[in-house]
């Protein structure tokens, strides 16, 4: 079935299990046809507290209209995460979708989203070609790992011309080591901590091109690694509440792609 099939609360449950911090917009121009949605609101705050920071949007262009929705959700209901308008007929805003979510801490503490990966890396050093493997990657930062041993490389040591190759993207770009750690663990390998260095080699971080690179396959990994979790709970959350009803009968594919009641 397609995911309007699951009731919007199950879904919401699947989330908070999944997540240890959520954040979830609802739309509420649309109607949602279990209850009103100051009610379903009010009852996702009582349901799930301080686990879930809840907002909203709309496309209501009335002054007066704007200031009683703000005044039900961020007063009465005591929503945390913002009552935001959107113009109507307009493509909502990224930039002021960027702001809300920045303002809701969606990064967390971290600056920029790193990524896990396996990717590799290599450039000329002393005469000879050092190959790496990158464990994690950020448009600021990036975490590897040598392959024939640790070249002792001390900190602020400037790594010029290394070549990245990390799921497709294949760039090149100046780095320079920041701290050295012991992967711990039964691992005795050292765990290069190091961060771009921007064209001009004054700051920290990628040029535009490797900015956008970066981004891209940060995105694309995070898109993919979400649609597998949420079909992945979805599926056995469609399992169960289908087995309550008819137990004879197998649980479908589930299609996570979002209804017009899904959380942002």
């Amino acid at each position: 079935p397609e995911l309007r099939l699951i009731p919007l609360m199950d879904q919401i449950d699947c989330l908070v299990g999944l997540f240890k911090e959520l954040i979830l917009f609802f739309n509420i121009d649309v109607a949602n046809p279990v209850k009103p949605w100051p009610a379903f609101i009010s009852e996702v705050t009582k349901r799930h507290g301080r686990k879930v920071r809840v907002g909203v949007f709309h496309h209501e262009g009335n002054a007066r209209l704007r200031k009683e929705l703000e005044k039900l959700y961020l007063f009465e209901i005591q929503i945390d995460a913002g009552c935001i308008y959107f113009e109507r007929g307009k493509i909502p805003d990224m930039v002021k979708l960027r702001n809300v979510l920045i303002a809701n801490e969606a990064n967390g503490r971290r600056k920029a989203i790193r990524m896990m990966c396996s990717g590799r890396m290599n450039f000329e050093w002393g005469g000879r070609r050092l190959e790496a493997k990158v464990l994690e990657i950020s448009v600021s930062h990036f975490l590897c790992v040598f392959r024939d041993g640790d070249p002792q490389l001390k900190d602020s040591t400037r790594l010029p011309n290394v070549q990245f190759m990390i799921g497709g993207p294949v760039f090149t770009v100046d780095a320079m080591v920041l701290i050295r750690r012991l992967a711990g663990g039964s691992s005795s390998d050292m765990v290069y901590i190091c961060g771009f260095v921007k064209p001009g080699g004054k700051q920290i971080g990628l040029g535009a091109y490797e900015t956008d690179a970066v981004i891209r396959l940060i995105q694309h990994y995070c898109t993919d690694r979400i649609e597998e979790i949420l079909h992945g709970a979805f599926q056995k959350r469609w399992a169960l509440n289908t087995r309550a009803k008819r137990p004879e009968v197998a649980a479908p594919a589930v299609s996570t792609r979002p209804g017009p009641t899904a959380a942002l």
